[in-house]
C-alpha cells in the first residue's frame, strides 16, 4: 500500500491506436515496458492533485481525485490532454483519503471521515451537500481499512473494507436474511442507495483495497498476502479471489486457512509476492483482446519479507478470466511497469506505487501514482 507522502496524478494512456502525439504530453513509453503500439504520460502534477489517492470519472467524463482529504474534480481547459486546473468539491474525508469515490446520478459517495459518505447536488454546479454517513462507522484512511464503493447491475451499492476497517459480528448488517449473518475481517456489503439496509457478501478476507464486478456481476478481488510469513509452511501468497455470495476467503486475524479447508473457498488463481491496491474491470474496445474484459489491479511496490522497505517499482496486472464449472480461472499479464532504472525528462526515479485506477469514457486506462501523479 501507498506510504504517508504527497505524490502527483498521472495518466496511463494505454491507447494502441492514439500514435500521434498532441501537444502537451510528455510521451514516456521509452521509460516502460509497455505492449507494442501503447503510449504512456503523465497528465497531471501534485499541484492539482494532492496526495493522489482514488480516482474516479463522473457521468460527464470529467476526472476526480482525492487529495488526502478532500475530493478535487480536474479540468484540461485548453484541450491538450493535460489537466491544468482544479476545484474542490468535497471535504472532510481525511487522513490519506478519500480510499473510494462513486458519482451516481447528482449523488458523490466518498469513503472518508467515518465511513462512507453521501453528498448531493453534484449536477447543480454548485457546492455539494453533506448528507452525512451512512450506516455504522468504519475506520477510514489506513492502509487495511474501509475502501472501494462501486454501483452494481442491480442498482445497489457494493462496498469493501480491508481486515482493520471494522467489520464484526453484526455492526453494519441490518437485514436478517444477509447471506453472511456476522460480518469480520475484510468483508463486501451489499448496500441499497439510500444507504439504510445493508447485507453483507461475504467475509473473511485480509486486504483487498480493489473490488471488481465483471459482465455477469460476479465479484473479484486482488488480496494480500502476510509478508512476515513468506517462506514459511502456512504462508497464503497474493490471490485472486472470487466472493461466491455467503462464502469466507479463510482469512483468521495473523493468517489465512489454507484453501482446501472446507469452510474456506480456494482461490482464483496464486500470484506470489504482491502489493494489491485498486482495480477496475476494462469494459471498453479502446484496448485490444486480451484486455477486453479483463480485470485491471494497481500493484504497488512489494515489501521486503526480512529487511522491510521497498524493493520494486509498481507494475499495472491484467487477469483474464474465463469460466470454469460453477467457478472461475485466470491468467495474469503485466500490462505496465518502468524499466529498471528509469526516470523521467528531469531526472527524477519512476517508481510507478500505483494506488488507484479508472477507464476514461474513450477507453483510455488512468491510474494514479502517490509517488509521482496520474498517468494516462
Amino acid at each position: 500500500m501507498f506510504p504517508e507522502k504527497r505524490g502527483l496524478v498521472w495518466t496511463l494512456l494505454l491507447t494502441p491506436g492514439l500514435l500521434q502525439a498532441a501537444p502537451g504530453p510528455d510521451f514516456l513509453e521509452d521509460r516502460f515496458e509497455l505492449p507494442a503500439g501503447y503510449r504512456i504520460y503523465r497528465a497531471a502534477g501534485p499541484e492539482l492533485c494532492g496526495g493522489s489517492y482514488d480516482i474516479a470519472f463522473d457521468g460527464e467524463g470529467r476526472l476526480l481525485v482525492g487529495d488526502g482529504e478532500a475530493v478535487r474534480r480536474l479540468a484540461d481547459r485548453d484541450g491538450d490532454g493535460v489537466y491544468d486546473e482544479h476545484e474542490i468539491i468535497a471535504r472532510g474525508l481525511g487522513g490519506r483519503g478519500p480510499q473510494g469515490l462513486l458519482v451516481w446520478g447528482d449523488r458523490l459517495y466518498a469513503v472518508g471521515g467515518d465511513g462512507l459518505q453521501l453528498f448531493e447536488g453534484y449536477r447543480s454546479g454548485g457546492p455539494l451537500v453533506h448528507r452525512g454517513r451512512l450506516g455504522n462507522s468504519f475506520r477510514t484512511g489506513g492502509d487495511h481499512d474501509a475502501h472501494t464503493v462501486l454501483r452494481g447491475w442491480d442498482d445497489h451499492l457494493y462496498f469493501i473494507t480491508g481486515n482493520s476497517g471494522g467489520a464484526t459480528d453484526r455492526l453494519h448488517i441490518t437485514e436478517e436474511n444477509s447471506p453472511v449473518l456476522f460480518e469480520r475481517e475484510a468483508s463486501v456489503f451489499r448496500i441499497s442507495p439510500d444507504g439504510r439496509r445493508w447485507e453483507c457478501v461475504g467475509a473473511g478476507g485480509r486486504n483487498p483495497p480493489n473490488l471488481g464486478l465483471n459482465r455477469l456481476g460476479e465479484l473479484f478481488s486482488l488480496d494480500s498476502d502476510m509478508e512476515w510469513h513468506v517462506g514459511l509452511p502456512w504462508w497464503r501468497p497474493v490471490r485472486l479471489n472470487h466472493w461466491v455470495v455467503g462464502g469466507d476467503q479463510g482469512w483468521q486475524n495473523v493468517g489465512a486457512h489454507p484453501p482446501y479447508f472446507i469452510d474456506s473457498l480456494p482461490d482464483v488463481l496464486d500470484v506470489g509476492r504482491g502489493s494489491p491496491n485498486w482495480g477496475v474491470f476494462y469494459e471498453h474496445d479502446q484496448l485490444p483482446e486480451p484486455f477486453r474484459g479483463a480485470f485491471l489491479v494497481c500493484d504497488y511496490r512489494w515489501k521486503s519479507p526480512g529487511r522491510g522497505g521497498y524493493q520494486t517499482p509498481g507494475r499495472l496486472l491484467a487477469f483474464q478470466l474465463q469460466r470454469r464449472g460453477s467457478g472461475w480461472e485466470a491468467e495474469m499479464e503485466v500490462l505496465a511497469r518502468p524499466r529498471p532504472g528509469a526516470r523521467d525528462r528531469v531526472g527524477r526515479p519512476i517508481q510507478f506505487a500505483l494506488v488507484d485506477i479508472d477507464v476514461a469514457p474513450d477507453g483510455s486506462v488512468f491510474v494514479s501514482d502517490h509517488n509521482q501523479g496520474v498517468w494516462r
